[in-house]
């Protein structure tokens, strides 16, 4: 038996983004699993479970096949490690370029770190 929405909170999306439409429970187009009723895909209630590869935890950080590459790096040249990603970034190889780049974003004041910031400064305001 499925479960009323006002017994699972159902309403506009989580602030931390999450939403029906990549819950493990939605089905597609606008009906879910253990809920009753006609569903929003970006609206959200409190039975709500991240499905794919979205549900795994550091998913990022297992992308990083040598973590701490570039501080070793920067370390044997004598330079620090925001020098070492420049360069790097620069490179005519293509995996030390696309090292360098993504470093570089990830890195406090890159666009991604930025972004996060933005993002928690918008939910406190």
């Amino acid at each position: 038996m499925k479960a009323r929405k006002e017994f699972v909170d159902y309403g506009p999306g989580h602030p931390h983004g999450d939403h029906c439409g990549i819950c493990r429970h939605f089905e597609a187009p606008q009906s879910c699993a253990i809920v009753a009723g006609r569903i929003a895909r970006l609206f959200w209630c409190n039975r709500f479970e991240r499905s794919g590869v979205m549900a795994k935890r550091g998913w990022i950080a297992k992308g990083i096949k040598h973590p701490g590459i570039e501080k070793r790096r920067a370390k044997e040249h004598g330079v620090s490690t925001h020098e070492q990603l420049e360069t790097d970034s620069h490179s005519s190889n293509p995996t030390l370029r696309a090292r360098g780049a993504l470093g570089l974003r990830f890195e406090k004041g890159g666009d991604l770190h930025k972004a996060r910031a933005d993002r928690r400064y918008r939910r406190k305001s």
